[in-house]
């Protein structure tokens, strides 16, 4: 049999053990890159959702905004009509047997009379103030 020489096989296990290195930070490598990716991948669709959004939220602003949106507020919240409007009343069915035909001919005559002659912040002021 013929004997190797030792420096042949010290430069064989080298070259493997080197080889070997270099194939493991490659593979390491590549699933990092592969990590860093699903994690961009992730963010760009986060990114997408919050676009998305905000779209949405800004659209909601917008309307918020509207000449129609605050007069339907303004109606609603603190009972303001417009000059040529008139208001009608509607009394439950209980209310409207209980009470004597005076009190909802004064209801039915003059729903905002009480509050006709306070301003509108002075109400929300004594809304949330008493």
């Amino acid at each position: 049999m013929r004997k190797i020489p030792v420096t042949q096989v010290v430069g064989i296990v080298a070259l493997v053990v080197i080889l070997g290195f270099v194939l493991g930070q490659v593979g390491l490598k590549t699933y990092q890159k592969y990590q860093v990716q699903l994690e961009i991948n992730k963010l760009k669709q986060q990114a997408a959702a919050l676009e998305e959004k905000n779209k949405s939220l800004s659209k909601l602003a917008d309307s918020f905004e509207s000449e129609h949106f605050l007069e339907k507020e303004a109606r609603k919240r603190l009972n303001v009509q417009a000059p040529d409007e008139k208001v009608v009343v509607i009394i439950p069915e209980q209310e409207a047997t209980s009470s004597t035909p005076s009190q909802t001919q004064d209801l039915l005559l003059s729903p905002t009379d009480s509050n006709s002659n306070i301003p509108p912040w002075q109400l929300w002021l004594d809304y949330f103030f008493d």
